[in-house]
């Protein structure tokens, strides 16, 4: 009997141990690191008629902080911006950030605020997966405000009264898009584009600056929007005196001295290089 019991207290001992092992295993396992790039995306939603409040929605994925650029000079860093307005007129360039560590995600989406409730034609467009070689696929997207039908033209042949999602390209050259908004017997004015499409993959230098009110000063902030195609990497350089180079998609630049300074994006797509496309810019005191 004796002989059972310390069996049984020993098998109990035993049993606690691999128990508790099991437990310490769990606790000292490789923690779980998130390694997924922060996407950029946003929606609005309000009447976009002058003046217009419109009210925007963050759709970013796995971002930990945001900086708004609304085109109208105004600017926010909350992840979900109160009304933000537009006072008069026109197409603003609305820019969100979307960061995580060191990791960045730029989106740009082009606002159409209408004077009244005439028809009013806008577009942008896109190249499916950056590629603007033929055949190209592109993507299109109206920003018309106030109409209920369309015409859209490529090279002066009508395409048809539909928003087609995409077009094929399948030569290279340079293709005219004209759009008109239609709402009864009311048309608005034509609202054209040039797309190029080129011969090859080689890469293609392009950037624009996000909307400012001019001038431009010492130490401020200058978001860089990089409009590359078929690209895979960059470098940037802002003349003598300028920023440090940098290889980033979309920087933010801050001149630390009065002066005009070239800004050169070459962009690259493993080991072609294309053309550096250049603009000078002043920066005021």
């Amino acid at each position: 009997m004796k002989n059972l019991n310390f069996l049984l207290i020993a098998l109990s001992i035993s049993t606690m141990v691999v128990l508790q092992s099991c437990k310490d295993n769990d606790q000292i396992g490789d923690p779980v690191v998130n390694n997924s790039e922060p996407i950029a995306n946003f929606n609005w939603t309000g009447p976009q008629l002058a003046p217009a409040e419109l009210v925007f929605t963050n759709a970013s994925l796995d971002a930990d902080s945001f900086k708004w650029d609304f085109g109208n000079g105004s600017h926010s860093s909350d992840r979900q911006p109160t009304k933000v307005t537009f006072g008069l007129p026109g197409n603003y360039e609305v820019i969100l950030t979307a960061s995580k560590g060191n990791k960045k995600s730029l989106i740009k989406k082009t606002i159409v605020i209408s004077p009244d409730d005439s028809p009013l034609a806008h577009f942008s467009y896109s190249f499916k997966d950056n590629k603007s070689n033929a055949p190209a696929t592109l993507v299109l997207v109206n920003n018309s405000q106030n109409a209920v039908s369309y015409e859209w033209e490529i090279n002066n042949s009508l395409y048809g009264t539909k928003t087609p999602s995409y077009i094929i390209l399948n030569t290279p050259g340079d293709y005219v898009i004209k759009l008109i908004a239609i709402n009864g017997t009311r048309r608005s004015p034509v609202y054209q584009q040039t797309v190029s499409v080129m011969p090859s993959d080689e890469p293609r230098s392009g950037f624009s600056l996000a909307y400012h009110p001019f001038p431009y000063s010492v130490d401020e902030e200058i978001q860089l929007v990089n409009t590359s195609l078929n690209s895979d990497s960059w470098q940037w350089t802002f003349g003598n005196g300028g920023p440090a180079s940098t290889t980033e998609q979309h920087p933010i630049i801050k001149f630390p001295r009065p002066g005009d300074y070239p800004i050169s994006l070459i962009a690259k797509k493993g080991a072609n290089s294309a053309p550096a496309k250049t603009i000078t810019i002043r920066i005021n005191p």
